[in-house]
C-alpha cells in the first residue's frame, strides 16, 4: 500500500509545527484569503485555476533483494503578500519562510515516520508579481523528495 497519504499528513504536521504563528499551513490548495498574508500549501503547485499537481514524480523501485521502495516528490508552495506594492518585503518574507521549512525538514528528514529513508527539499520556481486585489505577492514552488521502504 502506498505511503503517500501518510507522508503528506506528516509533512503538513512538521511544517505547521516549525513555522511562525502568523503562517497558515494548508493541506492542498486554498482560496486567496485577505486575512492570511503568509501561507504554505502542501500538495499544491501554485496554480490559481484549473488542475494542479500534488506529486511531481511517483515510482516504486525493486531493490536487488526483492524489496520495494516508493519514491515521490510532494509539490508545495510558500506564498506571501503585503496588501501594498512592496516587492522587496514579500521576497524577503517568502525566502525566510522557505528557509524555515527547509531547516525543519533537514533537521528531521524522516518526518517522524518509520521506514522513511530520505527526505530532501528542492527549490523549483520563484515568482513575484503585483496582484490587483492583494498587492505585492511572491511564491516559491518547491518539491519535497521522499523515499520510503
Amino acid at each position: 500500500m502506498s505511503r503517500v497519504p501518510e507522508v503528506i499528513d506528516a509533512l503538513v504536521e512538521q511544517v505547521q509545527s516549525n513555522v511562525a504563528e502568523d503562517v497558515s499551513v494548508l493541506d492542498g490548495p486554498g482560496l486567496m484569503d485577505g486575512a492570511l498574508q503568509k501561507r504554505v500549501f502542501i500538495g499544491w503547485d501554485g496554480r490559481e485555476t484549473g488542475e494542479f499537481r500534488t506529486l511531481a514524480n511517483w515510482d516504486v523501485k525493486k531493490d536487488y533483494i526483492g524489496g520495494d521502495s516508493e519514491v515521490f516528490s510532494v509539490v508545495c508552495t510558500a506564498e506571501c503578500w503585503t496588501g501594498d506594492i512592496d516587492i522587496p518585503k514579500v521576497r524577503t518574507d517568502v525566502f525566510g519562510l522557505y528557509d524555515a521549512i527547509k531547516a525543519a525538514i533537514d533537521e528531521d528528514s524522516t518526518l517522524g515516520l518509520d521506514d522513511v529513508v530520505e527526505v530532501h527539499v528542492r527549490q523549483n520556481q520563484y515568482w513575484q508579481f503585483i496582484d490587483n486585489n492583494y498587492g505585492a505577492a511572491a511564491k516559491i514552488i518547491f518539491e519535497v523528495d521522499v523515499e520510503v521502504l
